[in-house]
C-alpha cells in the first residue's frame, strides 16, 4: 500500500487497484481530448498512460516531472479547463493522492543519488578574498582578473566558470604579483641594484621627439616609467640630462617617485650630466618614477637667437637601491611565511618543506600529500641551485601554489566513492561553509576541526562563530547583491523629467540602503519576510529627501543608524 495526501486528509490506496479505478479512467475521460495524438496540447501526451497498465517505480521516476505537473494541475483545479465537463472533486483527490503516493514510494525504493559535484573555480571576488586572508595581500581583482561569466544571475556557478588559456595567463600574472608582495627576496648586505631606462623607453606626457641618444622636451612635460620596488627603503633617482639654455635661468627639473617629488634641480650643463636625488619609497609596491621639465622658456622674437628657446635633453633615467642601512621594514607576511632560512649545512629542500607545509595546507584547504610537498619544495631547491636567494625560491613556490588546480578550484577529492553515497568530507564541508558565508578560504579553526574530524559534529557552533566574523559581510556584498541583482541598479536610467534629482550619489545611496537592510536580516537572524514587510530602513540625508522623509530624518538623534 502507498499513502497519498488528498484535500480531505490522508487516505491509503492500493497501487494497482487505485490506478485502474481512479487514474486511468480520469485520463481517458477528461484529458485525452487535448493531450493525445500527434500534436498534444502543450506538447504533453497522456495517451500512453491511459490504458490501465500500472507503471512501475522505474517508469514513474523516468517521467517524474510529467506526473508532478499532472498532480499540480489537478490539485489546483486548473484541469480540466473551463468549458469542459467538470469532474467530481473526490475523483480528482483520489487521482492526486495516487500520483503523489506512488512517486514517494518509488523514490523511497531507489538509492539516493546526490550526483557529482562540479569542480568550482574561484571567481574573481573569491580569489582576491582568499589571497587577502592567506597572506594579508590586498589584490585589486578588477585590475588583475577579468569579469567572471554569469549563470542564473550568479558569478560562482561551477558550470560557467571555465578556464580558457587567456584567463590562466591572468592568474599566473596575479600569482607572481602576490608572491612578490608577500615575500621579499632582497639581500640587505648586497650592493644596491641599478635599473637604468633609456629615454626612448620612457612614457612622455607630451610630445618628446627622439634626438640622437635621448629625447628633447620642448615644453614642460614628464618622462616616466613604472618600476617594482621590492622593499621599503631609500632609493636614488638619477637622470642624465642637459639643457639648451635660454633666458635668465638654467633649465630646471624635478625627479619624482609616486607622490614624492624632489625640490627643483638646476640643469646648467650643455653636455650630458648626471643629476640625482634620494627618496624614501614604501614597498613592496609598483611606483611611477620620472623626470619633469618645469621651466620652459620660449621667446621667438628675442634679438639674440641663442636666447629664444629653452629645452631639456634627457638621455636616461635610473633608480638605484635600496641603499644599505635604509631597508625595511619587511611586510608582516614575509615573517609569517619565511619562518626560517637554511644555513650552509642544511638541506634546502627539507627546510623548504617545513616552511611550505602549513601554507600548502591553507592554500589547498586540506593537508598536502608528501608527494605534493616534495614537488613544490624541489622548485625552491632548483632556484637556490641557480644562485638565487632562498626567499626567491619561496616566491616561486608560492606562485606554483597560486596557480595549482588545488588552489584555483574547489576540488572535493572525497566526492568519488565508487557509487556509494556518503556524507560530504570534512575538508569539503569546511570549504563549502567558508566560501558561502565568507566568500573566502577556511580559517585555521575550520581546517583544524576538519583535520580532527569534528567539524560536522560542531557545525552549528562554527556557523555561529563565522556569522559573527566581519567577513560574513560578504553574504551581503557578494551573494545577496547577486541574488537580488543589485548590480543592475548601475544600469538603470530613470526618466530625468520625472526624477530630476536622481544622480550617481542617489544611486549609491539606494544600493547601500538595500545592502544594510540585507545585512540586518542575515546577521540579526530576522525573518526573510522582512525584506518585503519591514517597517524600517537605512537612510542618509540625500535618500531621506528623495523619500519625503527629510523632517523625520533631521529630527532623529545624531548617529541614528536606521529610521522607521
Amino acid at each position: 500500500r502507498v499513502w497519498g495526501h488528498c484535500r480531505g486528509g490522508p487516505a491509503h490506496v492500493s497501487g494497482a487497484a487505485a490506478y485502474e479505478a481512479h487514474v486511468a479512467p480520469l485520463l481517458r475521460e477528461a484529458c485525452l481530448d487535448c493531450h493525445a495524438g500527434s500534436e498534444p496540447e502543450a506538447g504533453l501526451s497522456l495517451e500512453p498512460w491511459s490504458s490501465g497498465d500500472v507503471p512501475d517505480a522505474g517508469r514513474l521516476l523516468e517521467h517524474e516531472l510529467l506526473w508532478t505537473k499532472v498532480a499540480e494541475f489537478l490539485d489546483a483545479r486548473a484541469m480540466p479547463p473551463e468549458g469542459m465537463p467538470a469532474i467530481a472533486p473526490e475523483r480528482i483527490d483520489a487521482a492526486v493522492g495516487w500520483v503523489r503516493g506512488a512517486l514517494n514510494a518509488a523514490r523511497e525504493g531507489v538509492p539516493p543519488d546526490p550526483g557529482r559535484v562540479t569542480i568550482r573555480r574561484l571567481n574573481r571576488t573569491e580569489y582576491a578574498n582568499t589571497v587577502r586572508d592567506l597572506f594579508g595581500v590586498e589584490l585589486d581583482s578588477e585590475r588583475w582578473l577579468p569579469r567572471d561569466a554569469v549563470g542564473y544571475g550568479f558569478d560562482h556557478i561551477g558550470d560557467v566558470l571555465s578556464m580558457p588559456p587567456a584567463l590562466l595567463e591572468k592568474y599566473v600574472a596575479a600569482a607572481e604579483h602576490v608572491a612578490d608582495v608577500a615575500v621579499v627576496a632582497v639581500d640587505v648586505d648586497a650592493e644596491p641594484a641599478v635599473r637604468k631606462f633609456p629615454a626612448s623607453a620612457l612614457r612622455a606626457s607630451r610630445g618628446a621627439p627622439v634626438r640622437g641618444a635621448g629625447r628633447v622636451l620642448t615644453t614642460n612635460a614628464t618622462l616616466s616609467t613604472d618600476v617594482w620596488v621590492p622593499v621599503s627603503g631609500t632609493y636614488v633617482l638619477r637622470t642624465r640630462a642637459f639643457g639648451q639654455q635660454a633666458g635668465p635661468d638654467p633649465a630646471r627639473i624635478r625627479l619624482h617617485a609616486g607622490r614624492r617629488t624632489s625640490d627643483p634641480i638646476d640643469v646648467p650643463a650643455v653636455e650630458p650630466t648626471d643629476y640625482e636625488t634620494r627618496v624614501r619609497i614604501e614597498g613592496p609596491s609598483r611606483v611611477r618614477i620620472g623626470v619633469s621639465f618645469i621651466n620652459d622658456y620660449y621667446r621667438p622674437k628675442h634679438p639674440d637667437p641663442a636666447q629664444r628657446d629653452r629645452n631639456l635633453f634627457v638621455q636616461s633615467l635610473e633608480i638605484v637601491g635600496p641603499l644599505p642601512g635604509t631597508i625595511g621594514p619587511f611586510p608582516e607576511s614575509h615573517a609569517r611565511i619565511v619562518t626560517r632560512v637554511p644555513d650552509a649545512e642544511e638541506d634546502v629542500e627539507r627546510v623548504a618543506e617545513a616552511v611550505l607545509r602549513p601554507w600548502m595546507h591553507r592554500a589547498y584547504r586540506r593537508p598536502p600529500t608528501e608527494d605534493e610537498l616534495r614537488r613544490v619544495a624541489a622548485l625552491v631547491g632548483a632556484v637556490v641551485s641557480e644562485g638565487e636567494r632562498f626567499e626567491r625560491g619561496i616566491q616561486v613556490a608560492l606562485q606554483a601554489l597560486l596557480v595549482s588546480p588545488h588552489f584555483l578550484f574547489r576540488v572535493e577529492l572525497d566526492a568519488d566513492r565508487g557509487g556509494a553515497v556518503e556524507p560530504v568530507g570534512e575538508h569539503a564541508l569546511a570549504s563549502r561553509l567558508s566560501y558561502f558565508l565568507w566568500s573566502s578560504t577556511p580559517d585555521d579553526a575550520l581546517l583544524e576541526a576538519a583535520d580532527e574530524g569534528t567539524l560536522r559534529r560542531d557545525v552549528d557552533a562554527h556557523v555561529t562563530r563565522m556569522l559573527d566574523d566581519p567577513r560574513a559581510s560578504s553574504l551581503v556584498t557578494n551573494f545577496a547583491r547577486q541574488w537580488l541583482q543589485l548590480p543592475r541598479l548601475a544600469e538603470s536610467a530613470p526618466d530625468r523629467k520625472r526624477f530630476p534629482s536622481f544622480d550617481e550619489g542617489l544611486r549609491r545611496s539606494m544600493a547601500v540602503e538595500t545592502e544594510l537592510l540585507l545585512r540586518d536580516v542575515f546577521l540579526e537572524d530576522r525573518s526573510i519576510l522582512s525584506l518585503l514587510v519591514s517597517d524600517y530602513t537605512w537612510l542618509d540625508r540625500r535618500l531621506a529627501k528623495h523619500y519625503g522623509l527629510l523632517p523625520a530624518f533631521d529630527a532623529a538623534p545624531a548617529g541614528t543608524a536606521r529610521g522607521r
